[in-house]
């Protein structure tokens, strides 16, 4: 986790977007912890993080090798240790989603709005 994030800070810095680097950054710890934890695989697999300019917005990929149907949404009880990690997601980010990665295996994504200047 602490790459992704570190890695993040570096590749983003120049591009100095206008959303919250924290923010994002934040949200990218919770998907690579869910990618670990629940991403699991018989198979070797490596977590993969990406993200792109699309038009104004910024949008972040975390792939794992896990089925697409275990990614949900949760609602969990106020002393729940676990779960509030697509919470967090779903509060702060515009949008996300979640599907079959294109590597194989699951991809969960946001998007931050106006991350660009126009």
């Amino acid at each position: 986790m602490h790459l992704a994030r570190r890695w993040f800070r570096k590749f983003i810095a120049p591009y100095n977007p206008a959303c919250s680097v924290d923010d994002c950054v934040l949200m990218i710890s919770e998907l690579v912890t869910n990618a670990i934890v629940y991403g699991r695989s018989d198979e070797v697999w490596r977590v993969r993080v990406e993200w792109f300019r699309d038009g104004a917005s910024l949008k972040v990929e975390v792939h794992n090798a896990g089925f697409p149907a275990r990614v949900r949404l949760r609602q969990p009880d106020a002393v729940d240790a676990h779960g509030r990690g697509l919470l967090l997601v779903d509060s702060i980010a515009e949008s996300w989603h979640s599907g079959p990665s294109r590597f194989g295996g699951t991809v969960v994504s946001f998007v931050m709005a106006d991350a660009w200047p126009t």
